[in-house]
């Protein structure tokens, strides 16, 4: 309520993550709100060895769940206006040289805190096609997007 005026309010919480990819240069800068994911494949991280029993991984991940943005819709009982306030607006943003391939991610393909574990060790292409066979049990929403330079 607002003083003696009733109003209904929702609030609810977005993520996203978008790239832009300058294939001529292989450049690619991301933006991400909240748990979803992009893993990047660049020259940079492929080069590196092997050493002793330690592999490092073939690819960076890209995420910040503490950004989540929320969003407060609220309307009088009369319902002639109403009022969108965006919370905890602060997107991330990340530039990557010598991009090879990206894959993004909505929060609902994998949680975040287990993409180390579960695709420690493997090249992009390979996560790519685990990721295609999975079946999270969840009512989240599930979309990943693969891109490869082809140069």
């Amino acid at each position: 309520m607002k003083g003696k005026e009733k109003t209904y309010s929702l609030m609810w919480s977005v993520t996203f993550v978008g790239a832009v990819i300058d294939l001529k240069n292989e450049v690619c800068h991301t933006v991400s709100i909240g748990d979803c994911t992009a893993l990047v494949n660049d020259d940079v991280l492929n080069t590196n060895k092997e050493t002793d029993n330690h592999r490092t991984q073939k690819f960076k991940t890209i995420t910040d769940p503490s950004n989540r943005v929320f969003i407060e819709y609220s309307t009088p009982e009369n319902l002639d206006t109403y009022d969108i306030k965006l919370i905890n607006n602060r997107p991330h943003y990340e530039t990557i040289n010598n991009v090879k391939s990206l894959i993004l991610m909505s929060d609902g393909v994998i949680n975040y805190n287990d993409i180390a574990q579960k695709f420690e060790n493997k090249d992009i292409n390979s996560i790519w096609h685990e990721l295609k066979s999975m079946n999270n049990k969840t009512d989240d929403d599930k979309t990943a997007i693969f891109f490869k330079s082809l140069s």
